[in-house]
């Protein structure tokens, strides 16, 4: 998940940079098995994402 926090802060602050007052949620889902490897995940959030 870290590897991809540089995403979520350039996604905000693209964001703030259209409306300042811009704020959502992130929420992650992820199954982790027994030898450590991500078997699932998905991230959910309540904020539009912008298509151009």
């Amino acid at each position: 998940m870290l590897r991809h926090l540089g995403f979520f802060r350039l996604c905000h602050e693209q964001a703030l940079s259209q409306n300042p007052l811009a704020s959502g949620r992130v929420t992650l889902h992820f199954t982790v098995t027994r030898e450590g490897q991500v078997r699932d995940a998905r991230a959910d959030g309540d904020y539009p994402i912008p298509t151009g």
